[in-house]
């Protein structure tokens, strides 16, 4: 997101669109439970974080989309 780069008063995405949120490369705050969270770390830990709470596990390189 270029944008995000010359704009310094900030931009808010609200998205599911995992390509996007990779691309946009911004800090990443989840909005649940009415609680607003930052996550500590960048979206594959997210990720990773909310598959072990769903018994999941990510497969390799396979899991990843880049």
């Amino acid at each position: 997101m270029y944008c995000c780069n010359l704009d310094p008063s900030g931009v808010i995405i609200v998205s599911h669109d995992e390509r996007l949120i990779r691309e946009a490369n911004c800090t990443l705050w989840v909005v649940e439970d009415k609680n607003i969270s930052e996550i500590d770390g960048e979206f594959d830990d997210y990720r990773q974080e909310i598959l072990e709470s769903l018994g999941e596990e990510v497969a390799g390189a396979a899991g990843k989309s880049h």
